[in-house]
């Protein structure tokens, strides 16, 4: 399984997007290969790590995947964790 991580720009930080990208690693360091947003590799899952509640990535230019998770806040890494484990357990049940 693998995943991109995209960042907004950083304007308007709120809380510390590199912080937040190493706790989702280190989650899901044995069951997730995590690649830049412009990887040429494809992707199953997409995490936007977005520094404010703006929210100002612009979705276009991000690939397709299965599953998207958007953190805009700190207490939403823990969110996004659980979403993410939720849809790798689904997909290794079939």
């Amino acid at each position: 399984m693998r995943a991109y991580i995209k960042y907004c720009g950083g304007c308007n930080e709120t809380f510390s997007r590199p912080a937040a990208a190493a706790r989702i690693k280190q989650a899901f360091n044995d069951r997730i290969e995590f690649v830049r947003h412009d990887s040429p590799l494809p992707c199953e899952i997409g995490v936007l790590i977005e520094g404010c509640a703006v929210s100002c990535v612009d979705r276009q230019l991000l690939e397709p995947c299965e599953k998207l998770v958007e953190i805009c806040a700190d207490s939403d890494v823990e969110i996004a964790i659980s979403e993410l484990d939720s849809f790798l357990n689904n997909r290794e049940k079939g």
